[in-house]
């Protein structure tokens, strides 16, 4: 069988974030037994025209697309998802050589025209809200839950949260394509440590949004959700990783015969190494993993932490970012780790750990890892999180962006530790990703066989 994915597919440590890592994980698990393409972005040149790279990456074959319009999705036209004259006859002419069985979406990097032109099978996999909001996580200017885009009225005034992309990225972009196309090892180890300086100057910052207002119109913002929300109906199936997605679709009008509820994992988990049972210690040491990134909750986590008695409670914060938090938490007894490279060195260290997202997260890799590591975790109820997270089973769900719950949660491990190996012994192993490749191969031949059906008829 030949799949064709369209999304990202990144190597080591390129491949960050929950998405992009089951991206990669279930590419190399389905390259065993099957043939695999990817097809995404390919950064930027100077030409500034579009146009497709190739390149072999041990079993797997990826078409990069150069210079695409859809590289800053958040910020393009909301008219080139309907319509990219360019863009489409570009995939069109790599899924006219690749001659896929199925496609498989992950990103919609592409105008939609395209799902008319084919009659192939299509499975997309939500990672987001891109469908709906164009800032692709359901967060007004990075600081709160929009559940009501007024008729596009708010879209207009909402800038870019999270990570602003701007000339300077362009530019790293542009030398990061350049030396990989050129192959030049030695300036691509001296692009890293240019590449994490950006990254951690600019993660969890917002632009300057009081004067923002988008050079699109409402209308625009109100066509781009009606015309993706229809082209979801148009796929075979629509893979959810938790229940939640699925109700949330159904109610925007998504048919619900093609949804399809397959929780996620990642490869990761083949080395997450199982704790032993924590014994009766202080302090408790929490370990958090979201980065400055305001919708991770770190603005909850804060406070919270500082109600604590910091004689017997501690707090770990990694990810991009953290290090900027150090100057504001005082005599806290905060530890900052902002590498993410060993994740059984940085799991040895903590007792319980701290998922406090604001937004409505689609799964929430980090949880399942935490739960392999039979760490206890405190996670907010909201999004996928419920999915892996059950309360008081491996660990206690905390309303979303509730400062005081969270202390609450946090305080019954501070008052009794030995509540940390009561919850280990109760702590079952999420499924590894081998489990998971069987359940995304009998969708594909469920895929493939609606359409057989369907051509009998």
């Amino acid at each position: 069988m030949k799949i064709l994915y369209i999304g990202d597919y990144l190597e080591g440590k390129q491949a960050v974030g929950g998405s992009t890592l089951y991206q990669t994980s279930l590419a190399n698990g389905i390259s065993k037994t099957d043939e695999v393409y990817f097809l995404g972005y390919g950064g930027l040149d100077r030409t500034g025209k579009c146009y497709v790279t190739f390149k072999k990456r041990s079993r797997i074959s990826i078409y990069s697309v150069v210079n695409s319009p859809f590289l800053d999705y958040t910020n393009c036209d909301p008219k080139l998802f309907v319509e990219c004259q360019q863009v489409h006859d570009l995939f069109l002419k790599v899924i006219s050589k690749v001659k896929p069985d199925i496609i498989h979406i992950h990103h919609l990097s592409f105008p939609i025209s395209i799902i008319d032109s084919i009659g192939i099978p299509i499975i997309t996999t939500i990672h987001n809200y891109m469908h709906v909001c164009s800032q692709i996580n359901l967060m007004y200017n990075g600081i709160e839950r929009c559940s009501d885009f007024e008729d596009g009225r708010k879209c207009t005034k909402c800038s870019t949260p999270v990570f602003a992309v701007n000339e300077q990225y362009f530019k790293y972009v542009r030398f990061k394509t350049f030396i990989e196309r050129h192959r030049i090892g030695f300036l691509d180890d001296f692009a890293k440590p240019i590449v994490r300086i950006f990254h951690d100057n600019n993660a969890g910052e917002n632009r300057n949004i009081t004067d923002f207002h988008s050079e699109f119109s409402a209308e625009d913002f109100v066509d781009r959700r009606t015309h993706l929300l229809a082209s979801l109906n148009k796929m075979t199936f629509i893979h959810c990783s938790s229940s939640y997605l699925m109700r949330y679709l159904a109610s925007y009008g998504v048919n619900k015969s093609k949804l399809r509820l397959i929780p996620m994992t990642a490869e990761s988990l083949n080395h997450v190494k199982p704790k032993t049972l924590c014994e009766m210690k202080y302090p408790v040491t929490f370990g958090y993993f979201g980065g400055a990134n305001v919708n991770k909750g770190i603005d909850i986590l804060i406070p919270a932490f500082r109600k604590l008695d910091k004689q017997r409670a501690r707090l770990i914060l990694s990810g991009p970012g953290v290090k900027k938090v150090q100057v504001s938490v005082g005599d806290l007894n905060i530890m900052i780790n902002s590498n993410l490279s060993n994740i059984n060195e940085i799991f040895s260290k903590i007792d319980v750990g701290i998922v406090p997202s604001v937004w409505d997260e689609t799964f929430g890799i980090i949880g399942i890892e935490l739960n392999n590591a039979r760490i206890p975790i405190i996670g907010s109820n909201i999004g996928g999180i419920p999915q892996w997270l059950e309360n008081g089973v491996n660990g206690f769900l905390t309303e979303p962006g509730n400062i005081d719950d969270l202390t609450a949660k946090m305080q019954m491990f501070v008052d009794d530790p030995s509540l940390i190996a009561r919850f280990q012994l109760k702590m079952i192993p999420w499924k590894r990703m081998d489990d998971h490749i069987k359940e995304i191969q009998a969708l594909y031949t469920e895929a493939l066989n609606s359409l057989v059906a369907s051509t009998r008829i």
